[in-house]
């Protein structure tokens, strides 16, 4: 989520108070993320709010649910449940990736690099978490070296 609201704060009104930076970053999901990448700068304080707002309310109410009916379930409910979870992060970058030559070549980047982290073994040492991190890093960094963002100016 750091590197999320990090890349999100390039795309903010500048005259946007810090502390409502800081109020978007608590509210920064998966889908928001994605949802406010895809706006055009500047983002205003407004868009954002009405942004994460339905989805803090939508997690923490799913949260609740989860933890209320999860002793009910059936095993296999269960079990699918995990596979949902990959399902809808798949659902969220394919448009990007059907839209953009160059997002689906930075999507190959990262699956590339974390298939490398994960499977060359003298990269077993380094966590699941950090791996994440370093796949987006080095897939935004190889990004952003291939596809350099031209400024406004010029």
């Amino acid at each position: 989520y750091m590197l999320m609201s990090l890349s999100l704060s390039q795309k903010i009104e500048t005259q946007t108070p810090v502390w409502k930076r800081m109020l978007f970053a608590v509210g920064i999901t998966d889908e928001t993320f994605v949802v406010a990448s895809m706006e055009k700068p500047p983002v205003k304080a407004a868009y954002m709010f009405g942004l994460i707002i339905f989805p803090i309310i939508g997690w923490n109410m799913g949260t609740i649910a989860g933890a209320c009916i999860s002793g009910i379930l059936p095993q296999a409910l269960k079990n699918a449940m995990g596979i949902a979870i990959y399902a809808m992060f798949i659902a969220i970058i394919i448009p990007p990736a059907r839209a953009s030559g160059r997002v689906f070549m930075i999507i190959v980047i990262a699956v590339a690099v974390m298939c490398g982290l994960r499977y060359i073994p003298m990269f077993h040492f380094i966590s699941s978490g950090f791996r994440v991190i370093i796949d987006t890093v080095a897939a935004a960094g190889i990004g952003a070296w291939l596809y350099p963002k031209e400024d406004e100016e010029e």
